[in-house]
């Protein structure tokens, strides 16, 4: 989850503009939940620590950002505690290995996941909400509700692809 995406981003500099482009595209096909979520990674991080880890690594300059293993784990160790137990064993992940390509990938899947877990919770929050308060005007809600369901429908549906045939084509749905 959470974790494993800070892991990749801290290790992997490409990683964060790779999400952040995956986040805004679907923000961008569906205008009304951008007002509810942000388009970047440390908006995908809910656990207080993972943020102040995040946060602390953006402030630093460009330049100055660790960008070899041995320096990352330089900057790590110039964390205070808590914070340094955790990025240590967050840049501590898998070692590099040939497979190295698919990091970026496993970042977009794994944001992706975030994104979907994130607007469920939302999703059954406004629900329970509705459930609870039984006068009033509940249009402002039932709206969120419906933006929110046709936004989680629209990010887990499976991308067309341009290899394969795809059976929505077949069947003539869209």
């Amino acid at each position: 989850g959470e974790a494993y995406l800070l892991s990749l981003a801290l290790r992997h500099p490409t990683v964060e503009a790779a999400v952040e482009a995956l986040l805004e595209e679907d923000l961008a096909r569906h205008p009304a939940a951008r007002e509810l979520f942000g388009g970047g990674l440390e908006d995908l991080l809910e656990d207080p620590l993972l943020q102040e880890i995040w946060r602390q690594f953006t402030t630093l300059p460009l330049e100055w950002r660790a960008s070899t293993p041995e320096a990352l784990r330089d900057w790590a160790e110039s964390l205070d505690e808590p914070l340094r137990e955790e990025a240590l064993r967050l840049i501590e992940g898998p070692a590099h290995g040939p497979e190295d390509f698919r990091y970026r990938q496993e970042a977009e899947h794994c944001a992706r996941n975030l994104r979907v877990d994130q607007a469920r919770r939302m999703q059954r929050r406004l629900l329970m909400r509705l459930a609870d308060e039984a006068e009033g005007d509940h249009a402002e809600t039932l709206a969120r509700v419906n933006t929110l369901t046709e936004f989680i429908a629209a990010i887990t549906t499976p991308r067309r692809s341009s290899t394969f045939p795809d059976l929505r084509d077949v069947l003539g749905r869209e």
